[in-house]
């Protein structure tokens, strides 16, 4: 782009300084009213032809910012032409002669203003670095602010999880101090609890013939826990077949009779004997009627305990009520006033499963008595036979009724911890 064209063939000055006045007016009424020049409503950054056409005018300038030399104006008129262009000669050298020193400032003014002007332009290209590389960050932290706010939505989501579980934990602890806790600890208030086993679990005698058969599972074990030992029952049975036997329990009475007994027994709660003792200590583990007695999460605890504190390939047996039979999920269940729920034996091998045991298997004990089952007796010989094959259907029923209703009072889960062979 050319800030002026001269046509060098004119041989008018006064024309060509006309010439040269239209061109500059025309030059500045263009860049007053070109939209890229609207002062500060101007857009920024500027557009990519604004800078091209700035960048060419600053060559321009850097081209012609000294005025000086000669301006050869000949004449070719014949006959007069050499007169003419003596003349122009002379007129030439009186006007640069007077003009000199206006042409030394002009250009001195150039000279100031194309470096001002080169400044600028150095200083806009590095003020446009500087705002690439400014936007370049903000995009960045306008990343990481984003990313920042999502890590404190999670943190805050996070924390709410937390107190959640802290709440829960709360409801827990006040849940087992209301209904988990020991009948030793209200024994003194109303009830004495060797009484109420006497009377709704039966004597010594009635408990060790329900628990015989769970002896064999411990022949040979090295030391058996009898977690919540009671009376000692158990105890003694295993001592009885020289199987090395101790027991906890919570309730002080029964522990004091136990060592009257001579038995090892000590006043605690199995999961806080678990964890004192080592890993892989004990050789195995033995717990009547002592689920049903601890809210879910403490359950859940106590067989991890178990899991960790048993020897490769010990057993462990838990007997618990039976939740299959209505006369006890229904009504005996809940004469104790310290059992919390029934539990399911499904659930129990689940639970077993998940922390490690295996060959478990369930086993029901404890039969209701034929005299309080319903009676199937009948005097076959006088039926017909079409009588007697309803009579077999209406048999298999009255059996299906009967171990609803008064099947066996209890069952029991029996599994190993695998061997490290």
């Amino acid at each position: 782009m050319n800030l002026f064209s001269i046509h060098s063939d004119s041989s008018d000055v006064e024309a060509l300084m006309n010439q040269v006045r239209t061109q500059l007016q025309e030059r500045l009424r263009a860049e007053c009213t070109d939209p890229n020049m609207s002062g500060i409503e101007a857009e920024f950054p500027m557009t990519d032809q604004a800078t091209k056409d700035m960048e060419e005018n600053r060559v321009l300038l850097n081209n012609a910012w000294n005025v000086d030399g000669w301006v050869f104006l000949p004449s070719r008129r014949p006959g007069l032409g050499r007169v003419i262009t003596l003349l122009r000669r002379g007129l030439r050298f009186a006007v640069w002669r007077l003009a000199s020193p206006l042409k030394e400032h002009w250009t001195s003014f150039n000279a100031h203003l194309v470096r001002h002007l080169n400044g600028v332009a150095e200083e806009l290209q590095h003020q446009a670095a500087e705002v690439s590389r400014l936007t370049s960050q903000t995009q960045q932290l306008q990343r990481q602010v984003k990313s920042q706010i999502q890590a404190l939505s999670d943190l805050k989501a996070l924390l709410s999880d937390l107190q959640m579980l802290q709440r829960l934990e709360r409801l827990e602890k006040k849940e087992y101090q209301e209904c988990a806790f020991s009948p030793q600890s209200l024994a003194p208030r109303f009830l004495n609890y060797q009484s109420f086993e006497q009377r709704f679990r039966g004597s010594q005698d009635q408990v060790r013939a329900k628990q015989i058969h769970y002896v064999g599972f411990f022949k040979g074990c090295p030391k058996v826990l009898d977690i919540g030992c009671g009376r000692g029952e158990f105890i003694k049975l295993l001592r009885e077949q020289e199987i090395p036997a101790y027991g906890v329990d919570m309730d002080r009475d029964m522990v004091a009779e136990c060592k009257n007994s001579d038995l090892e027994v000590y006043q605690n709660s199995g999961a806080d004997h678990l964890v004192a003792l080592a890993d892989n200590s004990l050789g195995g583990i033995f717990m009547s009627h002592v689920a049903e007695h601890l809210p879910s999460p403490h359950l859940f605890h106590l067989l991890q305990l178990c899991f960790l504190k048993l020897q490769p390939g010990a057993p462990i047996v838990l007997e618990t009520p039976n939740i299959f039979c209505l006369s006890v999920s229904g009504h005996a269940f809940w004469s104790d006033p310290f059992h919390i729920r029934p539990v399911h034996p499904e659930l129990l091998c689940f639970l077993l499963e998940s922390v490690g045991f295996s060959d478990i298997k369930v086993e029901f004990s404890n039969p209701f008595p034929e005299t309080e089952r319903t009676s199937q007796r009948f005097h076959m010989e006088e039926l017909s036979p079409q009588e007697r094959i309803n009579w077999e259907i209406l048999k298999e029923n009255f059996q299906r009724i009967n171990d609803t209703l008064w099947g066996n009072r209890d069952f029991s889960v029996v599994a190993r911890k695998p061997s490290t062979n």
